[in-house]
């Protein structure tokens, strides 16, 4: 990174997690957010925008940071070709109801998508406004995790509790750690 340029408005630099790119050399892209594992943060930037959101305890924490460095006009850097081994979930085969083959799920714990959905509403608001593109394909991803656990997790009604629970503790505003 000590040959990036300009890299004093670079809020943070982060890894392809997604997809395993094996390739050499090194490649960067700006990107609207990164995830926090195996990013280097600028430490002065970090300072001067108020460091991460508490309020949101786990999920979208990265992302929000993301997005007000991208605000204040810092930029947010993927090094595509490092590649961090990353896991959001417990992967298993579930068969699919729409076409019966055997397709890799990702699931979450009901308290896992609680996170999940009263923190996408909270970031929702403060900043689908500046990149609705993002926000509408961010949406369909949780969505999706919402049918996957509905469909294929273990503890339904906890879920639908919790599905609940995210969005009335999103409208009044409790934020923070869960408390049962």
């Amino acid at each position: 990174m000590d040959d990036f340029n300009n890299k004093d408005d670079v809020g943070m630099f982060g890894v392809e997690y997604e997809k395993n790119n094996r390739q050499l050399g090194c490649e960067s892209e700006i990107t609207t957010q990164l995830i926090t594992s195996g990013s280097v943060v600028n430490l002065l930037l970090f300072a001067e925008i108020g460091g991460f959101d508490e309020q949101l305890f786990i999920d979208e924490v990265d992302s929000e940071y993301c997005f007000r460095l991208n605000q204040k006009g810092y930029r947010t850097i993927k090094l595509k070709n490092i590649f961090l081994n990353h896991s959001l979930g417990v992967v298993s085969a579930h068969r699919s109801l729409k076409n019966f083959k055997e397709t890799p799920r990702t699931l979450h714990s009901p308290l896992r998508v609680y996170y999940m959905i009263r923190n996408y509403l909270y970031i929702s608001r403060a900043y689908k406004q500046g990149q609705p593109a993002s926000f509408a394909y961010r949406r369909i991803a949780l969505v999706n995790r919402i049918k996957n656990n509905l469909l294929y997790g273990k503890d339904r009604m906890l879920l639908v509790k919790y599905l609940w629970l995210a969005y009335w503790h999103f409208k009044t505003g409790k934020m923070g750690k869960f408390k049962k």
